[in-house]
């Protein structure tokens, strides 16, 4: 059910709006344009982003600020307004100083002693964040439609939804299979690919992926995301922007 409300805004802001309509003025076009534009946001605001870091990459420069730092005010531009970050103590103190002037966005740590691998860091977080939640690993910059993402993740019903994009040399990462919406086949850097199309390291999960990790594992890649894809619980959403990994 809709309700009619009157809003004022800047005629700045009515242009874009009208722009972003793509059918011309009018208050109808307006109307479904901010309802989208709202949407988007607040699905975002409502999903907490868990960060990953067991290295220094993260703290390298990119364009002129430390990684993470960029990481954190894109999450913080579309909406997101709590992150978990779990590294290791030893880069939690930098980490905490390179992110000391961040506003809008509250941020907790959960420290390790040792690496430990993605899957056995994902688990200690079981209990500690609620509902859906994204999934980063921080040695990544992207600029991508975060909310589209969410959206497609929310209307997949499976256990988690992978971002997905194309390279010229998918050997280096995590190559993925896809047929529609589903996840086929993930095959961490293997010596020969089956497709260009990989994973970027940017996860949407729903709480039973804390279920699907054994006690024993240490690598989504290599000890999780392939019993998702046979069970046909992982979803891949294939994301248009920029995509930089260190």
């Amino acid at each position: 059910m809709r309700k009619r409300i009157s809003i004022t805004l800047k005629e700045e802001l009515i242009k874009r709006v009208d722009a972003l309509s793509g059918a011309g003025k009018g208050d109808a076009n307006r109307s479904r344009t901010i309802e989208t534009l709202l949407e988007k946001y607040l699905i975002s605001e409502a999903f907490p982003a868990v960060i990953l870091i067991g290295d220094e990459k993260p703290l390298e420069d990119a364009g002129g600020r430390p990684i993470i730092t960029n990481i954190i005010a894109f999450l913080r531009k579309k909406g997101v307004t709590k992150a978990t970050i779990c590294t290791l103590t030893e880069l939690a103190i930098r980490l905490k100083e390179a992110l000391s002037g961040v506003s809008g966005i509250e941020i907790k740590y959960v420290e390790q002693k040792e690496r430990s691998g993605t899957a056995a860091a994902l688990k200690k977080l079981k209990g500690k964040i609620d509902g859906d939640f994204l999934l980063i690993y921080g040695d990544n910059f992207f600029e991508f439609d975060l909310g589209e993402f969410i959206d497609f993740h929310a209307n997949t019903n499976s256990l988690g939804t992978a971002a997905l994009t194309t390279v010229d040399k998918p050997t280096r990462f995590g190559v993925v299979g896809l047929s529609g919406r589903k996840v086929t086949s993930f095959n961490e850097k293997p010596k020969e690919a089956e497709s260009h199309l990989i994973s970027v390291g940017i996860f949407a999960f729903t709480q039973e992926i804390f279920s699907k990790i054994p006690e024993s594992a240490k690598s989504l890649e290599r000890d999780v995301f392939p019993e998702l894809t046979r069970e046909g619980l992982l979803s891949g959403c294939v994301l248009p922007g920029k995509w930089t990994y260190k």
